[in-house]
């Protein structure tokens, strides 16, 4: 079947889907499932519905680890073995001792759904006679008799996952999605479902762009941004027939360019639900490097647009595509690749430093410790930056913070590529104080890496250090020296409009440019070593003002 065909199919999908669901006030779906139905449909399907202006309410009748033969004894016998979450107008509720068949008779379902534990969801032979027996028991008791049955075709593990049952496609990927894809058509055809949801074909698309293999948590469960949200668009589309590119709706975390990616493969997914669609091509927000600034914070809050949300301390745990403050995918990543103990809460919420840091940021931290406590050992934490280009240099402004602290939490920062630099800061009730190292080159394969420690003047007694947020920017200042001298002076910085500038020498023409080199603000023949720089036309961001001599960084907010 040609392209063209398969569009028309397509809208004839959309079109006849739209006219049932512009007719009925809400669509009722229902999944009798596992955590993969909690990971595709029970949490964003709803959020995807009202940004697309349809009301659902999602049903997921849970049982973790459940396969198909386990539903239909708990059917056969009427137990009570499941949880019961039900999601209306976005509010989830929990219910435990259900039973299959009170939920099924909850509510009239336009949707239910099946799904083979993710072990055995390619292997044909586990499907029967359970399916056969678990349809017929539900349709004897749907009270909606237009109710149409779905089959949920889940996703391959991760290849680096350790799951027991990935030896079941020795542990080969792509061999257990192709077994998916067979399985569930051979087994929807058998019992007469002709409407299956191809999470799977999504998530294998998205693998295929610039996100890689970086769907999953834990290596079978989806993350819970990103891989999340892309099953739930192909629930979205495949159900309600609207299509997922465009839709306004993503997760706190998940970027626009990650968010297209989720979006596409999705679409994709409904046009060739039975293989992978290539998403390796720019027009799915490909890395452009840093050329802006890009902001880090490392906590538990979810910190607001640019800044960038690193939530775990384990080695391994990774943003994969770092945003900028343009909310454009860089490609480069950060890994944790020595963990730290844990998070701490006890950062200050109100801080006075050259990045304006929120108090999402400044009040969490990753910390370690150099002696024993709580039972942890980690005397060094530290991360991997991967994607930089290797023949430019980079600029690193570091946050460390605690609130409330009588002794001193000098904790060190060693930034390596090509060249190293070190430095400290003392954590211990700091509020303005962030520590400057500039002009590190990456080594030739794109990294660089950041070791963070116990300072040598640390009296603290669990030798505890911290890091609170990172600002990286590309460095423009390799021909010219940044000058740090009393003899230059620049103030408010941050600015919000007017900075006052004075120096030692007059002055002629003052030049601002951004962190790209584009010349944006000259101010001419000044004739004195002091004056008033209306900055007031620039948006918020990282500048640089130069003189005829030296130069040095500044932030303009709002």
């Amino acid at each position: 079947m040609n392209y063209q065909k398969i569009k028309m199919l397509l809208f004839i999908f959309l079109f006849t889907t739209l006219s049932v669901v512009n007719g009925q006030d809400t669509i009722k779906i229902l999944a009798i499932g596992n955590s993969f139905s909690e990971d595709a449909a029970q949490e964003y399907l709803d959020d995807l519905s009202k940004a697309g202006g349809v009301n659902v309410v999602v049903g997921n009748l849970y049982r973790g680890g459940c396969d198909l033969q386990t539903h239909w004894n708990y059917a056969n016998t009427n137990g009570a073995g499941y949880e019961y979450r039900k999601v209306v107008n976005g509010v989830l509720t929990n219910t435990t001792n259900y039973t299959i068949a009170k939920a099924v008779a909850d509510d009239n379902w336009d949707y239910i759904t099946f799904q083979q534990v993710s072990q055995y969801s390619g292997m044909y032979n586990t499907y029967f006679p359970y399916l056969t027996n678990l349809l017929n028991y539900v349709k004897g008791i749907a009270t909606n008799p237009n109710v149409k049955y779905c089959m949920h075709r889940t996703w391959a593990y991760a290849t680096n996952s350790t799951h027991a049952g990935f030896v079941n496609y020795s542990n080969n990927q792509i061999l257990m999605y192709d077994s998916i894809v067979s399985a569930t058509n051979k087994a929807a055809a058998k019992v007469g479902i002709n409407i299956i949801i191809p999470a799977g074909t999504a998530i294998q698309n998205g693998r295929s762009s610039y996100v890689g293999d970086n769907f999953c948590r834990d290596g079978y469960h989806l993350s819970y941004g990103l891989g999340r949200y892309t099953a739930a668009c192909v629930w979205y589309e495949k159900l309600l027939g609207k299509s997922a590119i465009g839709n306004t709706f993503s997760p706190a975390g998940v970027t626009n360019a990650e968010a297209n990616v989720a979006q596409n493969a999705a679409h994709y997914a409904l046009l060739k639900a039975d293989s992978v669609t290539s998403m390796a091509d720019s027009v799915f927000g490909p890395p452009i490097g840093i050329n802006k600034e890009v902001f880090v914070n490392f906590g538990s809050k979810l910190a607001p647009s640019p800044w960038n949300n690193h939530s775990s301390v384990a080695v391994g745990s990774k943003i994969y595509s770092l945003s900028d403050t343009a909310a454009a995918n860089t490609g480069v990543s950060i890994t944790v690749n020595d963990a730290f103990s844990n998070i701490s809460g006890t950062g200050p919420l109100t801080t006075n430093t050259g990045f304006n840091i929120p108090s999402e940021v400044s009040s969490e931290s990753f910390y370690g410790n150099g002696v024993v406590f709580e039972n942890k050992l980690e005397p060094t934490g530290g991360f991997l930056l991967s994607g930089l280009v290797a023949n430019k240099k980079y600029d690193f402004d570091f946050f460390s913070g605690q609130s409330g602290m009588a002794d001193n939490c000098e904790t060190s920062f060693t930034v390596t590529g090509t060249n190293t630099l070190s430095g400290v800061i003392n954590a211990s009730n700091n509020t303005t104080n962030v520590l400057s190292l500039k002009g590190i080159s990456p080594q030739t394969n794109g990294t660089i890496s950041i070791v963070v420690g116990v300072g040598s003047n640390n009296t603290n007694a669990n030798k505890s250090f911290y890091v609170n947020a990172l600002l990286i920017r590309p460095n423009t200042m390799t021909a010219v020296n940044e000058i740090t001298e009393k003899d230059f002076i620049l103030y408010p910085n941050p600015v919000k409009s007017v900075a006052h500038l004075e120096t030692i020498e007059d002055l002629n023409n003052v030049e601002i440019y951004d962190l790209s080199g584009r010349k944006l603000l000259v101010f001419n023949n000044i004739k004195t070593n002091k004056t008033d720089l209306d900055l007031s036309s620039l948006n918020a961001g990282c500048y640089i003002l130069k003189t005829q001599k030296k130069c040095i960084h500044f932030v303009k907010i709002q």
